[in-house]
């Protein structure tokens, strides 16, 4: 059976900065609800300041598509932040108060549509049998 603690995202946190963005977005195509993003459509750029990286985000159909590529204008939203800010996000080691009016993290655009895009992300489950038992 699944073990009975996950695996504690906040220790990760050393792996998690040297992961490259990339992966984040894989990591939220991955954690996509197909079925409750299927009517929304969303155009999203994700700048890493840090890496000088930019990733334009397309969600229609309940499909993620994302690619490195210029900031797009037809974006309703920015959201410009540093790896190792993503990474507490993601880690729950930075709240609100810390994002507001910090200069590791900046919003351009639409603020709705960014809440919108990351509720379509389902939580990961980190508690799961990893060797299903034979029947």
């Amino acid at each position: 059976g699944p073990p009975k603690q996950g695996v504690d995202i906040a220790a990760a946190a050393a792996l998690l900065e040297n992961t490259g963005p990339e992966q984040f977005v894989q990591m939220f195509q991955v954690g996509l609800n197909g079925p409750k993003a299927a009517d929304a459509k969303l155009v999203l750029n994700l700048t890493f300041r840090d890496l000088r990286q930019n990733w334009v985000l397309r969600l229609e159909n309940g499909v993620l598509q994302a690619r490195p590529a210029p900031a797009t204008k037809d974006a309703s939203a920015t959201l410009s932040l540093t790896r190792p800010m993503l990474v507490k996000v993601i880690t729950k080691q930075a709240g609100l108060k810390d994002l507001m009016g910090s200069p590791d993290l900046s919003i351009d655009g639409s603020l709705l549509d960014l809440v919108k895009f990351f509720a379509l992300i389902d939580k990961p489950d980190l508690v799961f049998p990893i060797v299903l038992p034979k029947e």
